[in-house]
């Protein structure tokens, strides 16, 4: 059975990561106006759409969008990770080709149309999408996956809730001979080092203080981050970069889906909504220290 191309992770979530969103929601987002998508329907109780219904042969040369049922979150905003349940069928012969429950965040890199058609949605919606593999998916993820990228899809998703997308806790004075933090306007920060050495232990500061749900060591926590090597000064890692904040098990070892080695007993009792700077010192007798900027997003 053909799925999306590395829509499986623990944590039990689709999610979506949604860019490109604005204060003016039609400068950005798909317009609720495709006659295909218009066309489907879906049964099941919100969480579980079981099946979807539409005419068959059902074709759409461009991205469309249909809200089959308005949420009354608050609409999806730019960087956002989502957590959703998806159903999705070959749109000529209407066959399923499989229910989502699980996954990983989708950028607007490997999965365009995916990303576009959920910005701006309520939270707690129902939609419908329609479009080509290649609208959807982008042609070399198809193509990747054994799409044809001419093939038409058809999803259902349900919306179930949303993570910040940036640490929007109080802000708190920084402690003296740490990094240099300062954001751009969608959160993304810039970090200097200072100029002398490394803590010898693992040490951290909290920039913003939020006022959510208190992390737990066996909690999964979706994070933005940024690392930088305390020597050379250079970014080693970034979610924000990579265009995606991700998710890690603070019970697992960082090869396992956990966090970065040092940051796992620094995030435990933080805050949702908080941003914390890690400095973990480097091992033996080359390696570099690294400064971790962590935006606290959610707890799954």
């Amino acid at each position: 059975m053909r799925r999306v191309p590395a829509l499986l992770i623990s944590a039990g979530l689709l999610v979506a990561a949604l860019t490109g969103c604005t204060s003016n929601a039609n400068a950005s987002c798909v317009v609720d106006s495709g006659s295909a998508s218009k066309l489907v329907s879906a049964s099941g109780a919100f969480g579980t759409p079981t099946a979807a219904h539409f005419p068959t042969p059902l074709y759409s040369h461009g991205l469309q969008r249909s809200i089959l049922r308005t949420g009354t979150g608050q609409p999806l905003e730019q960087g956002q990770l989502v957590e959703a349940d998806m159903v999705y069928y070959d749109a000529k012969t209407g066959k399923k080709m499989q229910a989502l429950t699980l996954g990983v965040p989708i950028t607007d890199t490997p999965y365009p149309g995916l990303g576009s058609a959920l910005r701006c949605v309520p939270v707690g919606s129902r939609v419908s999408i329609v479009g080509t593999a290649k609208n959807i998916l982008g042609s070399s993820t198809a193509q990747q996956d054994g799409f044809d990228p001419s093939q038409s899809l058809v999803f259902v998703a349900d919306i179930k809730r949303a993570f910040l997308a940036k640490a929007n806790g109080s802000v708190r004075p920084a402690r003296p001979g740490f990094p240099t933090v300062v954001l751009a306007p969608n959160g993304q920060p810039g970090i200097t080092i200072p100029g002398h050495d490394a803590p010898k232990t693992v040490s951290s500061e909290t920039l913003k203080q939020g006022h959510g749900d208190t992390v737990t060591k066996k909690d999964h926590v979706v994070v933005n981050y940024t690392a930088v090597d305390w020597s050379g000064k250079t970014v080693t890692a970034s979610s924000w970069q990579d265009g995606a904040p991700v998710v890690w098990s603070l019970s697992a070892a960082a090869s396992n889906g956990g966090a970065p080695k040092g940051l796992s007993a620094e995030l435990i009792g933080a805050t949702v909504g908080s941003q914390i700077v890690v400095i973990v010192p480097g091992t033996g007798t080359t390696g570099s220290a690294s400064a971790y900027v962590v935006d606290v997003l959610g707890i799954v």
